[in-house]
């Protein structure tokens, strides 16, 4: 009797790891949806969305192509931290070239196409890539801490983006922490930015 019993308990606990097993592997699994984006009366942002999650974080990952009539162009992805991701993207179009402003998790990232000479470029903006820009080494010698900070984009003016930037300096305590807008302007030849002006640092 007693053997009849702990085999039946030993079938129930292996019943329901394997049930939760199964559970855990639907519930974390991504979750693929699409939305289109009107743009104006011809054009339209097709995103795909992938959804992966765990215990802790979801993470939004979204494939963008641009729709104009009939034609398709793939622009890049971006991911994101919220499903409001909708909210944090930016369009523009300069010339030739298509501009949409998405996120790589913390930081901004720029997907260009330019349709006449089907070239496509991305350009990530990240507060510790500041060490390598001329004008931005000019006045300072403090980089900022690599992996730490975030970036997006504020405004864009006449052809021109202006870009915030937030970062820590220092490896020993009290660190600095400041936020910094720095101007690009948009290279139509080659697709690349080029900075026009670095603005003073706000203390945090």
């Amino acid at each position: 009797m007693l053997k009849k019993v702990v085999t039946t308990i030993l079938l129930f606990f292996t019943l329901l790891i394997i049930i939760l097993a199964i559970l855990l592997h639907f519930a974390f699994r991504p979750i693929k949806s699409s939305v289109t984006i009107e743009l104006d009366k011809e054009t339209s942002l097709y995103c795909e969305e992938s959804l992966e999650s765990d215990f802790h974080n979801a993470t939004y990952y979204v494939d963008f192509t641009l729709k104009e009539n009939d034609k398709s162009i793939y622009l890049g992805w971006g991911e994101f931290t919220s499903e409001d991701w909708p909210n944090q993207i930016v369009f523009r179009q300069i010339e030739n070239w298509s501009i949409l402003a998405v996120k790589d998790w913390g930081n901004l990232k720029i997907l260009m196409v330019e349709s006449s000479k089907a070239i496509r470029k991305d350009t990530l903006f990240m507060p510790n890539n500041l060490r390598y820009d001329d004008f931005w080494n000019a006045d300072h010698k403090e980089i900022p801490i690599e992996y730490y900070g975030a970036s997006r984009l504020d405004s864009v003016s006449k052809g021109n983006f202006f870009i915030n930037y937030e970062y820590r300096v220092g490896n020993i305590e009290p660190f600095r922490f400041y936020s910094q807008r720095v101007e690009y302007s948009l290279n139509l030849e080659i697709g690349e930015f080029e900075t026009k002006k670095v603005f003073d640092q706000v203390l945090k």
